[in-house]
C-alpha cells in the first residue's frame, strides 16, 4: 500500500512541475455535462438502423459494413457483439515456410501459419501448450 501511494504522490508532484496547478485539477473535476442518448440494444434490422444513426459516416461504408451476408448472419453475433452493426473482411494470408527452433522436441519445426494468427516464440513456447 506505501508503495502505491509513493508512486501516486510522485506521479502528482510530476504534474504540479509540469502543469499549472489550476490546470490539471480542473481535470480531474467530474464532468456534470448531458450524457450522449445511449445505443439502443437489440439485433432486429430497425435497432441495427437505429444505431447507425449515431455513427458519422456516409451509406458507403455502411454499405460495406452492413451487406447483406452480414445482416442474415447478425443472430450468430448476439452474444458475442455488442451494438453489433455489422462485420468486415480482414484480409488473411498464408505465410511460411517458416523454421522455428523447437528446444522440445530437440531440432527445428518447420510449418506454416495464417498471417491474421500471433505469432509464438520458442522461449515462450507455443500458446496451445501453456
Amino acid at each position: 500500500m506505501a508503495t502505491d501511494f509513493n508512486r501516486l504522490q510522485n506521479f502528482l508532484d510530476y504534474l504540479d512541475n509540469v502543469h499549472e496547478q489550476l490546470d490539471w485539477k480542473n481535470g480531474l473535476r467530474p464532468k456534470h455535462n448531458a450524457l450522449p442518448p445511449p445505443i439502443p440494444r437489440g439485433t432486429d434490422e430497425e435497432t441495427i438502423a437505429a444505431r447507425w444513426q449515431v455513427l458519422p459516416v456516409d451509406d458507403a461504408a455502411r454499405e460495406v459494413i452492413a451487406d447483406d451476408t452480414s445482416m442474415s448472419l447478425r443472430e450468430r453475433f448476439r452474444c458475442n457483439v455488442e451494438n453489433f452493426i455489422g462485420t468486415v473482411k480482414v484480409p488473411v494470408g498464408v505465410a511460411g515456410p517458416e523454421v522455428l527452433a523447437d528446444p522440445r522436441e530437440g531440432g527445428v519445426r518447420t510449418g506454416r501459419c495464417a498471417t491474421w494468427r500471433h505469432g509464438w516464440s520458442p522461449r515462450e513456447g507455443h500458446p496451445d501448450r501453456r
